[in-house]
């Protein structure tokens, strides 16, 4: 705490009123930074005693030390501040300093002439320009702990005898005047330090905080891996690869292109990567920019001032602006009008925003994610899209498989929103049936997962409550789609010696079809047949089936 010395002119040489004390000290409860309270407590003292100079003492923190925190003066007077008073000697209290004497005791100490005084070591006041009298107030909670020590010089109406003040008769005025003084002074000195102390710890507590909430993201981290792509439902091959590569663009602020069929789940991908990536605290703002005509599209983007255009009767912030620290997933950005696409590379290469109708160009610090299902190479030889745009938007390309080249996925996606959409509709459903599960296995999906969500919301409308889908309830031209791997099963030429023998010779023959059917594979195999990949594998090493294929 930095303490300073201050000039102070004293008020008039009138006695203090109760009503001037009073406004005094509610000056002081109105201070709450500690140093700056001390000076003013000091300055009040002054005033109160008609005293020409002052210092004031704060028992440290390891209380054995009284340390000068505070140093004021009348006009034409000199006062600075004083040394560390040790309160003990060979681990005893040390009296040979009146202010200790004076913290220990907790009595006022009045000395007329210090330099005829002997009860006291006043070589520290050895200073021809120090006034020869001294008046020491201890500043005592109520619990009678002193938190420090009033130091008074110059006070001309001290009683005599000097020494320290002990009225036969009680306490005179002055001291009832300086004791309640001093007693609210220690009460405010100890609740700032309390104030002050209170702001430490909750510093120390929010980044102790700061450091947990690190420390638990990396341990999630370690533990589930760096990234969280669990909205994303796949488990093939092919989205293992788009997995790998996402992790790798989510750790970087790099710019990246998601192509991919329409449908096939682009936009869960941006999410996916603004959610785990540093810019995660901050928004993601998406726009579709075959959504809107050009002219709103571009206010859209960069906002405007008010004024800017017929209708602008306020200025609006654009969507560039909104993604500032965070991320823009611009979809369809192949729609992007020529005009826009170079006032969309402008921002990303100056990090500079122009609202319409303004002059001024604003900082923004975003990370774009660009999505399109149009050959962006093919719109650039013929002239549609900016060669310069795109070698900017494909820095980091990702494609999103098709759903028919990941058929894998196919089950429990449909177990995804058959669970949605039952919670959806307040319909619950048991599950599907094999046969309608191979129709979707089946499907081509040129609408991809949006084509199979919207097959499903559909089917679970139409089933029975608590009912499995069936074939019923997909659509009535996947009816004609039959299983063809599938062959009758040949009449035994021996009957089979028992029950048991003639189901795994059943079962056998079944599973030997329906992996003819599926060339050998065995994940599709499993889910034609309704059954787990591993339970599958369980039964072809039962029946000796597991080296045929």
């Amino acid at each position: 705490m930095a303490a300073r010395a201050k000039t102070h002119r004293p008020t008039g040489r009138s006695a203090p009123l109760p009503g001037q004390l009073l406004s005094v000290l509610a000056a002081i409860a109105t201070e709450r930074k500690l140093d700056s309270l001390l000076e003013r407590m000091l300055m009040a003292a002054i005033d109160l005693t008609h005293a020409r100079s002052g210092r004031l003492y704060v028992l440290d923190p390891t209380g054995r030390q009284l340390l000068c925190q505070a140093a004021s003066c009348a006009e034409g007077a000199t006062q600075g501040l004083a040394g560390p008073v040790e309160l003990y000697s060979e681990g005893r209290p040390d009296h040979r300093r009146a202010e200790a004497f004076c913290a220990f005791s907790g009595d006022i100490v009045q000395i007329a002439d210090v330099s005829t005084d002997t009860a006291f070591d006043h070589a520290h006041s050895a200073d021809g320009a120090t006034p020869s009298s001294l008046l020491l107030v201890p500043l005592s909670l109520p619990d009678e702990v002193s938190v420090g020590v009033l130091e008074l010089r110059g006070v001309d109406e001290l009683a005599r005898p000097r020494g320290i003040s002990r009225s036969r008769s009680g306490p005179t005025e002055r001291e009832q005047l300086l004791r309640g003084f001093a007693s609210l002074a220690a009460v405010a000195i100890n609740n700032a330090r309390l104030l002050d102390e209170n702001q430490r710890l909750v510093t120390v507590l929010d980044e102790a905080n700061r450091v947990l909430e690190r420390e638990n993201r990396q341990l999630r981290e370690r533990v589930h891996g760096r990234c969280d792509f669990t909205t994303i439902i796949g488990d093939s091959p092919p989205m293992q690869t788009l997995f790998a590569l996402m992790e790798k663009a989510a750790a970087s602020d790099v710019t990246v292109l998601v192509e991919g069929e329409t449908g096939a789940g682009k936009e869960l991908v941006a999410w996916a990567l603004h959610e785990n990536s540093a810019r995660r605290d901050h928004r993601l703002v998406a726009q579709n920019c075959a959504a809107l005509p050009e002219a709103l599209l571009e206010s859209e983007l960069f906002g405007y001032e008010r004024g800017a255009f017929t209708g602008a009767t306020e200025s609006r912030e654009g969507l560039l602006r909104a993604a500032h620290r965070g991320t823009l997933f611009l979809d369809e950005i192949g729609d992007l009008p020529l005009a826009l696409q170079a006032k969309l590379l402008r921002v990303l290469e100056d990090g500079e925003v122009r609202p319409l109708g303004s002059s001024k160009s604003r900082r923004v610090d975003l990370r774009l994610v660009a999505a399109t299902h149009h050959d962006l190479q093919a719109k650039v030889e013929d002239g549609s899209f900016r060669r310069d745009l795109y070698f900017r938007l494909n820095v980091f390309p990702l494609t999103v498989p098709p759903l028919r080249e990941r058929r894998e996925d196919i089950p429990a996606l449909v177990q995804h929103f058959l669970a949605a959409f039952a919670d959806v509709h307040g319909k619950p459903v048991s599950g599907i049936t094999p046969a309608a599960m191979d129709l979707l296995l089946r499907h081509d999906f040129p609408g991809n997962v949006r084509e199979l969500r919207n097959v499903v919301e559909r089917a679970v409308v139409l089933v029975e409550p608590r009912g499995a889908v069936c074939e019923a309830e997909l659509p009535a031209d996947w009816q004609q789609q039959r299983w063809v791997g599938f062959t009758p099963l040949a009449q035994e030429t021996a009957p089979p010696a028992s029950l048991r023998e003639a189901m795994e010779r059943h079962e056998r023959d079944v599973i030997e079809q329906a992996l003819a059917a599926h060339d050998g594979n065995r994940t599709r195999t499993a889910q034609a047949l309704g059954i787990s990949r591993r339970s599958l594998q369980m039964k072809l090493v039962k029946l000796d089936l597991a080296e045929e294929v």
